[in-house]
């Protein structure tokens, strides 16, 4: 079992390793894009050891001192509940944010090798060991019985460490289980769409709701730190032993009050709940390994004969395909996210602005609700559909070399892709133009107005601006995953988000100006010149854009054939 650990290691180390390695075919800024996008990951684990450290030291600190009074006991029971708590839902969350269609190829690729079905679980497991939040807690579960045994109690430092351990292997089967359970629900296509655009929205729309609540929380701050009190100190009952973080809890609870005769019965309950735990992980591993990997595509879905609609301004052969591009990306995850997201997000905004934002402005501005409502859904349309116009030629994989060998021009692939954009965000405008003419009915018609001009100055730089960014920093995708397989490289995504919002903001800066009392066709002819400024700075990027496409070609095809 140690070797094939360590086969594991060394396998994943030379993968990370040839990713690196400058190949025939790749130039200097692929082999440095590589090393940028391994750099965030390596930031990421940077950045956890300080906390990691910090909560060692906090349980060293709370290990000597654990029996010196009451207000200790409860600190540390707070604090080991919640850190633990955190830790139980990222070990659920973090596998389904990391599966997408074809999670489960590499282990079944894997069975074919000479190594054992309960090996491969083995290894699961311990893959689930290395999940950086677990690991982040490991130097607190050592250092507290650590601290409890210079206090003089080595009795109650050993059951703290026995229980800190069979915590980790809880933790680590949990994660085993949502990771293998994830692979089973992500094998069909349909379900696996339906969970991933679930997911997508309810972890964005969490991110609104701190400062939904804000107002009502600084009123009760008091009354939260009471509660907090008297949930600390009160004894945890005995069915939420069953929960890892809630079982380890109680044995610091239970080692300080009782000297330790519940506090067994709690490790006791530890080695069954690992017990059951590793039962049902090799079950749902089996049966992962057992169901055949299927498309599940639509049953009674017909194939015809594509039709293509004629584009005014366009000629025939971009029309085509752009409206293939657009089929294949709005029947990807990523595509309906791009769709139905921005109207969803524009009503918390607009919950959120009655409450907070005209709170604070000063008396002399005036703002129109309907308006800025639908610029920030101008700014939400392009946000969410980065990943597709931020990584534009490489999102196709192999389809991308299809392209180039079509008897058609390089621009016209170029401005194919402009179409299908097009084709994908001005539907979202619209609605979100509607939904805010709805939500706000105030303002005057130019303020309105600046709306879809501002949209169309937007689109002209920011779909060029990608398709650069794409040739300089491709990064092979998946729109159909929920997570980082999904994303554009990560410098083009900070950038093109950058770039996003500072495009949105000449168009909302000139309808504010409108509104504050200049006169009307003020703002509407400086709108004006901003869209030529616009189609003037696209003209430019795309000559740019034709040349890169040229040196870049070869690059683009081996990322497109998965070199």
């Amino acid at each position: 079992m140690l070797r094939l650990a360590a086969a594991w290691a060394w396998m994943r180390w030379r993968l990370a390793v040839n990713s690196l390695s400058r190949r025939r075919r790749n130039d200097g800024i692929e082999t440095a894009s590589r090393i940028l996008a391994i750099l965030v990951p390596v930031l990421f684990i940077l950045i956890t050891l300080p906390i990691a450290a910090g909560l060692g030291l906090g349980g060293l600190f709370l290990g000597k001192n654990l029996f010196e009074g009451r207000e200790m006991q409860d600190t540390a029971t707070i604090v080991t509940r919640l850190v633990l708590a955190a830790v139980t839902v990222a070990m659920l969350i973090a596998p389904v944010l990391r599966s997408g269609f074809g999670a489960g190829v590499t282990i079944n690729r894997l069975v074919l090798m000479p190594v054992s079905r309960h090996a491969l679980h083995l290894q699961q497991i311990v893959s689930a060991c290395t999940d950086p939040w677990l690991l982040g807690i490991v130097p607190a579960l050592v250092l507290l019985p650590a601290g409890v045994a210079a206090s003089g109690r080595p009795g109650a430092a050993g059951v703290l460490l026995l229980c800190g351990a069979l915590t980790v292997m809880c933790l680590a089967l949990i994660g085993s289980v949502a990771a293998s359970g994830a692979a089973l629900l992500f094998r069909r296509r349909q379900r696996a769409e339906l969970i991933s655009l679930i997911l997508i929205l309810a972890i964005t729309f969490a991110a609104f709701l701190p400062p939904f609540f804000a107002d009502r929380a600084e009123d009760r701050d008091t009354e939260v730190e009471f509660s907090l009190k008297v949930t600390a100190l009160k004894s945890i009952p005995f069915w939420t032993r069953a929960l890892p973080s809630e079982n380890y809890a109680g044995v610091v609870s239970d080692l300080v009050q009782t000297g330790g005769s519940r506090a067994t019965a709690g490790v006791a309950v530890l080695v069954v709940a690992v017990a059951l735990l590793y039962l049902l992980s090799l079950a749902i591993f089996q049966r992962r390994l057992l169901i055949p990997e299927t498309g599940g595509g639509a049953r009674g879905s017909r194939t015809g004969e594509p039709y293509w609609l004629q584009l005014p301004l366009v000629s025939p052969t971009v029309a085509a395909m752009g409206q293939a591009w657009f089929r294949a990306y709005t029947r990807t995850i990523r595509g309906k996210v791009a769709w139905i997201a921005p109207p969803l997000f524009l009503v918390v905004i607009n919950l959120l602005w009655s409450r907070n934002l005209m709170d604070v402005l000063p008396g002399s501005m005036v703002i129109y609700k309907g308006p800025m409502l639908a610029q920030f859904g101008i700014l939400l349309t392009f946000l969410t559909l980065n990943p597709i116009l931020l990584n534009q030629f490489a999102v196709d994989a192999g389809g991308l070399s299809a392209s180039f060998v079509l008897p058609v021009s390089r621009l016209q692939v170029l401005r194919g892709k402009q179409i299908t954009l097009a084709m994908m965000a001005a539907p979202v405008v619209a609605a979100n133009i509607a939904l805010a003419a709805l939500l706000g009915r105030d303002g005057p018609l130019l303020a309105w107005i600046t709306v879809p001009l501002n949209a169309v100055a937007v689109f002209a730089v920011l779909g060029i601006f990608g398709a650069n960014l794409s040739v300089l920093l491709p990064r092979a995708a998946d729109l159909n995953s929920i997570g980082n397989a999904s994303n554009p490289h990560p410098l083009s995504n900070f950038v093109g988000t950058v770039v996003t919002a500072l495009l949105v903001a000449p168009g909302a800066a000139l309808g504010i100006i409108g509104w504050r009392g200049l006169p009307g066709w003020t703002p509407m002819a400086l709108l004006l010149i901003w869209i030529m400024l616009a189609f003037f700075v696209a003209r430019y990027l795309e000559r740019i854009t034709m040349e890169l496409l040229d040196k870049r070609r070869e690059n683009l095809l081996a990322l497109a054939r998965g070199k």
